[in-house]
């Protein structure tokens, strides 16, 4: 029974955390008795592995819970597919629990006593947790002003036994020596290179690049996760100019002076909030008493999920991480991370509704016209970016998210392969199946229409070589 003595020998954290889990259970009335799905959408929008729209039902699973077929790749899945919840046998009341207790650091063997799971329980829950902000955080573009630095920490082989570790064990301490390993000064390949850069609207990339000094190879490899037109703020380090003249973005350098103070660009800008990310990280790995490499690339998301809320432009990237991770809300499943899923707001269904090449549109789909699907191929095979695509007919391409973008680029050039070409066609391919003989008029007809599908795709494939071809002569030529 709680009553005022019992109040009074808590900490500030647990008063928090029943306040708030009290707060819960008045909310959304949470029994113990509330299963995981229904705490998500009850409804499937898309085929959570290829991202298509085009699925039908499929019976259901041994709890009755009801699966789908996808009619483009094949597979089967149900509402809880590609999910925090997927394989799990934790209840609703188990994961709000154990994600407080994620939010307020607690240990392993804390989270036990907290959830009454056991400690291997506990382990994959976290690193279920860490997949799924990683795979939200990957799916969001750097945007505007974006600061960037690295840092480093060393590799850690911790759980490794001794005669499968990569290398002979290391004698710990600086007086001791090891005569053949010794320890190496400053930054080199007994460290693993973090690439970290935070944008003006608090999105993050942390990744391990791999081992020893930054490069602009280590950069590049994040090229996607930059829009076109960023200004990139950094200390002056070659690398990151590099990066930043190869693929035409503005640079903000922050030029050192003697006796400054105050380090920051001549437009203000300034590597603060790059610096706290590398702080509250290495303090989390002081905290674990050091990460082991194969789970530094999970452990990474545990300065993200405590991230205070900013200025983040929800109705720009339709979602706020932080919103979802606040400790006061306590985390909701229906507005929380399902991998890949990423809902449209009423006022960009709204925007959406406006572009003359929109049928229809849902929080969760858009039904673009014939008209644009044949403009987009055509465009696509011309060369042109579907970023750029996208822009051309009038659409926000970070509205529609990268998801949906790649979904859509893979079911026209489906779609481009039938005879009917783009016209949607489940209206009239539903009910039974029809067996109908094709005359030679229709036959002749699909004929000529692959033809031409496969005379556009060679087309485009051409100029691939021939630019291919280019940039090698180019790089032959600039060899020593």
């Amino acid at each position: 029974m709680i009553n005022e003595t019992f109040l009074n020998h808590l900490k500030p954290v647990e008063l928090e955390f029943i306040q708030a889990f009290i707060y819960k259970l008045t909310s959304d009335k949470i029994t113990l008795d509330t299963t995981n799905s229904e705490n998500i959408e009850s409804t499937v929008s898309r085929c959570p592995h290829c991202g298509s729209f085009h699925f039908v039902k499929n019976g259901f699973n041994k709890k009755h819970r009801q699966k789908y077929l996808c009619r483009d790749c094949g597979k089967i899945f149900s509402d809880t597919t590609n999910t925090i919840f997927s394989h799990t046998r934790s209840h609703y009341h188990t994961w709000t629990t154990f994600i407080a207790c994620e939010l307020n650091q607690m240990t392993l063997e804390q989270e036990v006593v907290a959830t009454g799971k056991s400690k291997t329980t506990c382990f994959h829950m976290r690193h279920k947790l860490y997949a799924a902000i990683g795979a939200h955080i990957r799916n969001t573009l750097l945007k505007g002003i974006v600061k960037m630095d690295s840092t480093f920490t060393g590799i850690n082989l911790k759980g490794m036994k001794a005669n499968n570790m990569p290398r002979i064990s290391k004698v710990r301490g600086k007086s001791k020596t090891d005569a053949n390993h010794k320890h190496k000064r400053g930054i080199n390949s007994h460290k693993v290179c973090i690439v970290t850069a935070v944008d003006e609207w608090d999105t993050m990339l942390l990744e391990i690049a791999g081992n020893g000094a930054e490069s602009t190879e280590k950069y590049q490899k994040y090229i996607e996760r930059f829009d076109e037109d960023c200004t990139i703020v950094s200390d002056g380090k070659q690398a990151i100019l590099e990066f930043a003249s190869n693929n035409q973005f503005q640079k903000d350098t922050i030029r050192p002076k003697p006796n400054q103070k105050n380090y920051a660009s001549q437009n203000g800008n300034s590597l603060g909030e790059v610096n706290q990310l590398h702080q509250e990280f290495k303090q989390m790995i002081k905290h674990y008493h050091g990460v082991s490499i194969r789970h530094l690339q999970h452990y990474k998301m545990d300065p993200v999920k405590r991230t205070p809320e900013k200025t983040t432009d929800v109705g720009k990237t339709g979602f706020c991480i932080t919103e979802s991770f606040s400790f006061g809300k306590l985390f909701s499943w229906k507005d929380g991370i399902t991998m890949g899923k990423n809902y449209f707001t009423d006022e960009q269904v709204r925007e959406l509704e406006k572009n003359p090449y929109v049928i229809s549109v849902t929080t969760k789909s858009v039904n673009y016209s014939e008209d644009f699907k044949e403009l987009f191929l055509k465009d696509y095979n011309a060369g042109m970016t579907p970023i750029n695509i996208f822009k051309k007919y009038g659409f926000d391409p970070y509205i529609l998210g990268k998801e949906r973008r790649k979904s859509f680029i893979k079911r026209i050039k489906m779609e481009s392969q039938r005879l009917d070409g783009f016209k949607d066609m489940r209206k009239e391919n539903s009910g039974r199946s029809k067996t109908k003989d094709m005359t030679p008029d229709e036959i002749i007809e699909r004929l000529q229409h692959q033809n031409h599908v496969l005379r556009q795709e060679n087309d485009f494939l051409k100029r691939v070589r021939s630019i291919n071809r280019r940039q090698l002569s180019k790089m032959q030529k600039n060899k020593p």
